[in-house]
């Protein structure tokens, strides 16, 4: 099952805890990455991190649930 959702066309309820697939410059190119985020103030940032990564994001998801229905 495919969760991702295209930032063109949605984006997840401001503040909120979800899981972003984002591209990153690396040594010799270009590297994509699932990690989690949030849209804070109509940006994305990074968990636990400052600045934003908004021309980076391509997708998200909600963070699924874990084992005993615990979230990550």
């Amino acid at each position: 099952m495919n969760n991702w959702i295209k930032v063109s066309d949605q984006l997840p309820p401001e503040n909120k805890r979800v899981l972003v697939w984002y591209k990153t410059h690396v040594p010799g190119g270009v590297e994509y990455v699932a990690r989690f985020g949030e849209i804070s103030c109509g940006h994305w940032r990074p968990e636990g991190g400052n600045g934003n990564f908004d021309s980076h994001v391509s997708h998200w998801m909600p963070v699924p649930e874990g084992p005993k229905g615990e979230k990550l």
